[in-house]
């Protein structure tokens, strides 16, 4: 009965690190180019754990994807912060 076993324990394991998985949104203020993009993109995507940065420049906002015992609001507001550029929320 137990012939795949350690197939479904390696996809487990897959889903298991993607349920770790957390996206965090913060809207900037102060952003006007694609350079503006690219600062934030570099200074959050720094922070440990950070997987993935996009940042809406119509919008303001950056979303973070990044694991759960990643970065906090404060750590990705202070990067933000860092690079230029003021956090909203």
């Amino acid at each position: 009965m137990d012939c795949c076993s350690d197939k479904h324990e390696g996809h487990m394991g897959k889903m298991g690190a993607q349920a770790a998985e957390v996206t965090t949104q913060v809207k900037a203020t102060g952003m006007s180019c694609q350079h503006c993009v690219m600062a934030i993109k570099k200074s959050v995507g720094s922070l440990p754990g950070v997987k993935d940065v996009a940042v809406d420049l119509a919008t303001g906002v950056v979303t973070v994807k990044h694991a759960a015992s990643g970065p906090d609001r404060d750590a990705i507001r202070a990067a933000i912060r860092e690079a230029g550029y003021e956090p909203q929320d």
